[in-house]
């Protein structure tokens, strides 16, 4: 009984007040191939999460709406996000 009272008792009598462990940062990287629309209405969700320290990036797959455009506003608001864009190469 008294095995079982060391092992156990630090869970039963845990102290809630104890910092838990830090959360690690997160990378959330989001490819779009002309996706203005959706990005628009899904990506402030994904980029006001309630996470300490995370960053999003979007990379454009040389997209023929205004995908970047969106993307340059929304960085105004939020410093976390972060974009880059793909061109297609037509000499192959």
């Amino acid at each position: 009984m008294l095995y079982w009272w060391l092992v156990h008792a630090r869970i039963i009598y845990r102290n809630p007040g104890v910092q838990r462990a830090r959360k690690s940062p997160v990378s959330v990287i989001i490819c779009a191939r002309n996706e203005e629309e959706n990005l628009r209405e899904n990506l402030p969700l994904v980029l006001e999460q309630d996470y300490p320290e995370f960053e999003v990036i979007v990379v454009d797959d040389g997209s023929g709406d205004k995908t970047m455009d969106l993307l340059r506003d929304l960085a105004k608001k939020y410093p976390h996000l972060r974009s880059s864009s793909i061109h297609e190469n037509v000499h192959i």
